[in-house]
């Protein structure tokens, strides 16, 4: 049985046009999801409409049409994940309007719902006579509420949903969003808990989020992928080596229930061509010498921990100016005594109850602050 899975897909920039045309994927990527039994990608926006109500926070609101659910069941695609960042984007509207499209394109989902049990649910699929368990998690950031959006990272839960699969799938697949955007190895809490999910039972981990790609390692029998990098997600044709190369993952499950994989690098959206093609053979040598890299640093525990100093290190300044600016005991006073006012306020506070509740960001955090 062959599975295939895509990292984040999002209609940005010229995303819309390219999927009214048909063109947002090459037709070798088109192939190459048909072939699949199951083909699974990360849908990173919901369906909206511009006059529909945002929810108040920061970063980006992104949102797509019921085109491109259309688009993605012409292409082959299956499976979609919606536990992510951006699904709650557009509040309860553009979560329903999103499930909706998807049910009427029958396109399965997992990871996102109208209700606790529904973005909690565990998907399982059937296929060649196998029974494969699906799970979809992201970090909370807010798309994540308390009954509708996207499910949560939550490893307690975790633990339950892995051990509730024992006895009734024969191959257990997690799905993860998160990470820190731009920076292209697991952070040190993401490799423990990624490895803990295998120790668990989980056969594959596959992580998604950071828009560029890492790489995997082989750990206890399974196999984790740090992250696949953007599926298809435009900025204009700007040219940027992380954000517009990434790969499909292409696994084999065969009968001993064994799993063996296959990559399938990639270039999205590059200048005039708003469109996934798979790479040329001298760009695709370049990209695997590039992943053993990566791969190297990934299988030593305390290589990842200095890399990750590192980057720390290089963003000290920024983390540190949002929890600015009152220290002095008695500027402090004259606060406490409302003679001075709050600083936490409208972004500034949705930035830090962002930057403490989300745990790549909470990770960042920390380590700045120490």
């Amino acid at each position: 049985m062959k599975i295939l899975i895509g990292g984040d897909f999002a209609t940005t920039s010229r995303g819309e046009k390219a999927v009214k045309e048909k063109k947002a994927f090459s037709n070798e990527i088109v192939n190459l999801i048909k072939d699949a039994d199951i083909s699974i990608l990360n849908l990173e926006a919901p369906v909206a409409d511009l006059s529909d109500n945002k929810i108040n926070k920061v970063g980006p609101h992104l949102r797509t049409t019921k085109d491109t659910v259309s688009y993605l069941k012409e292409c082959g695609i299956d499976i979609v994940t919606l536990a992510n960042n951006h699904f709650y984007d557009y509040g309860s509207t553009g979560v329903v309007k999103t499930i909706d499209s998807l049910i009427a394109n029958k396109i399965d989902y997992v990871g996102g719902g109208r209700s606790k049990e529904e973005y909690r649910r565990i998907l399982y699929k059937e296929c060649e006579g196998k029974t494969i368990a699906i799970l979809n998690y992201c970090e909370s950031e807010f798309s994540v509420n308390d009954g509708i959006g996207s499910n949560p990272l939550n490893p307690i839960n975790a633990y339950y949903d892995i051990r509730a699969t024992k006895g009734k799938a024969d191959f257990i697949l997690v799905i993860i969003h998160g990470g820190v955007e731009g920076y292209n190895f697991p952070t040190p809490r993401m490799q423990m808990l990624y490895r803990y999910f295998v120790d668990l039972g989980a056969d594959v981990v596959v992580n998604g989020h950071q828009h560029c790609h890492s790489g995997y390692e082989k750990y206890n029998g399974g196999l984790i992928f740090y992250g696949l990098g953007n599926l298809f997600f435009d900025k204009g044709g700007t040219k940027d080596e992380g954000w517009n190369v990434g790969f499909i993952l292409e696994l084999c499950i065969e009968p001993s229930n064994s799993c063996t994989f296959k990559i399938h690098p990639y270039s999205q959206c590059l200048a005039s061509n708003a469109s996934v093609c798979l790479l040329d053979k001298s760009s695709e040598k370049d990209f695997f010498v590039e992943m053993e890299r990566l791969n190297h640093i990934i299988a030593d525990v305390e290589k990842i921990k200095s890399s990750f100093d590192t980057y720390c290190s290089l963003q000290k300044r920024n983390q540190m100016a949002w929890f600015t600016p009152y220290a002095n005991r008695y500027l402090l006073a004259l606060y406490r005594r409302k003679l001075l006012p709050s600083f936490l306020y409208g972004n500034k506070r949705l930035q830090i109850l962002n930057m403490l509740r989300c745990e790549s960001h909470r990770e960042v955090s920390l380590n700045c602050l120490k």
